[in-house]
């Protein structure tokens, strides 16, 4: 064997340790940013910002920043077909964002982490088999069932802890409703984007593109709100929102999925139902009951084993 093959021999184990350990740090830098922006939409909605300001701030710098690629590309790509881009814009963009915010008004941080990024595997699966494009191990349909019971644990619970207080029950399940239907969106954008032939970077700035133009339109009408805000608020808000969220978790996460595969790095999502709680806990001073305590383990164990985590793991 010639000698130039010795260090391709010697390097290849060495080169995987280290491609799998910058793909877990991304992985963990994603999620760390999905709690932290959970924490921040959290603590805006309970100060009176607005959903549109939120928004602004969230697909502003992005849609800036962002602009030699979808001006590259363009706004409706001759090779995406249009409706794929109003899914795409739908499902991450400007209404997943409202719905969010708007359900965080009421909603406690640790619920938040467990219904909208620990449900957005099971909407995302659910689609999958509606479309003929998924099959299930028997693990994966495990974690399924444990999420759906963490979820139905948590709604009932909420729902004897408000028994006899109708404006309470009312906004918990509609919060817990709209929290649902925002991780339903994300899944059907997940679904879209494999479908668009888009690198995610170009995915990215199109639905922020969109996104900030449909903020705009919004803020024109209803107002921005960015004049009422104080300078700690806006500087927190708009690095959370726009530099965190919008801009580097896209990086991050596209390393994960990269060097670990999409089931692997979506096995980290787990652990955001649990960053939120702790964040919920820590910063905010809200402490779950037993039994959302309870259904968050569900819901965290259910979106491993969804993942394609094995069970011993």
């Amino acid at each position: 064997m010639p000698a130039t093959s010795h260090p391709t021999l010697i390097s290849t184990p060495l080169a995987k340790t280290r491609s799998a350990a910058t793909g877990a740090a991304a992985a963990l830098v994603t999620v760390v940013i999905w709690a932290g922006w959970i924490i921040a939409t959290r603590v805006a909605r309970e100060t009176a910002i607005s959903p549109v300001t939120i928004g602004l701030l969230r697909y502003g710098p992005p849609a800036i920043l962002l602009a030699p690629v979808w001006a590259r590309v363009g706004l409706l790509p001759r090779s995406c077909p249009w409706w794929i881009i109003a899914v795409m814009v739908g499902g991450s963009g400007a209404p997943f964002l409202l719905l969010a915010a708007a359900a965080m008004r009421t909603a406690p941080a640790a619920e938040v982490g467990a219904l909208l990024p620990g449900t957005m595997p099971l909407w995302a699966a659910l689609l999958g088999w509606l479309l003929g494009a998924s099959r299930f191990t028997g693990g994966q349909r495990l974690g399924y069932a444990l999420i759906a019971a963490g979820v139905g644990l948590m709604v009932l619970a909420d729902g004897l802890m408000s028994a006899g207080h109708a404006a309470t029950d009312q906004a918990g399940w509609q919060g817990q409703a709209l929290l649902m239907l925002a991780a339903a969106c994300w899944a059907a954008y997940s679904h879209a984007f494999k479908r668009s032939g888009l690198t995610p970077l170009q995915g990215a700035a199109i639905v922020a593109a969109w996104s900030f133009l449909i903020h705009l339109l919004l803020g024109s009408c209803f107002g921005f709100g960015l004049a009422a805000m104080s300078a700690p608020e806006l500087a927190t808000q708009l690095a959370v929102q726009g530099i965190l969220s919008g801009l580097i978790a896209i990086f991050s996460y596209g390393i994960a999925v990269t060097t670990l595969g999409a089931a692997r790095a979506a096995a980290f999502s787990a652990l955001a139902p649990v960053l939120a709680t702790l964040g919920g806990i820590v910063l905010l001073g809200e402490i779950p009951s037993p039994a959302n305590l309870v259904a968050i383990a569900l819901v965290t164990l259910g979106v491993g084993l969804a993942s394609g985590l094995k069970l011993w793991r």
